[in-house]
């Protein structure tokens, strides 16, 4: 199986997402992929959704964005919850990696 690809698009709120897209197959297949994939684009998501929000003084925006960073962390944690379970040896791996990604991703801002 190779890599997801991975795209960058804009929500409706002008907020870049990041999304993966894998076939119906590997998903079926392979359900800590599924669950990886879900902990990084919400993991990223929230990044860029913290980001719009220290940048934005605009409060009803930025009320919108602290609902959308509290999805993001809490669909974060369900799928890290589901993976701990099926895997534990693979979440401690696969967040070190998720911070290098977010690192070489998001190289001019600052992480939380």
């Amino acid at each position: 199986m190779g890599a997801p690809k991975r795209k960058r698009e804009l929500d409706n709120g002008g907020r870049l997402m990041i999304s993966t897209e894998t076939t119906f197959s590997q998903r079926k297949k392979d359900p800590i992929l599924e669950l990886q994939l879900s902990m990084a684009a919400s993991s990223i998501n929230h990044e860029y959704a913290r980001i719009e929000y220290d940048e934005t003084p605009d409060r009803e925006r930025r009320e919108q964005l602290l609902d959308y960073m509290e999805e993001c962390r809490s669909k974060y944690v369900d799928a890290r919850e589901q993976l701990q379970m099926m895997s534990p040896s693979t979440v401690d791996r696969f967040e070190a990696e998720l911070i290098q990604q977010k690192k070489m991703t998001l190289n001019d801002q600052p992480m939380c």
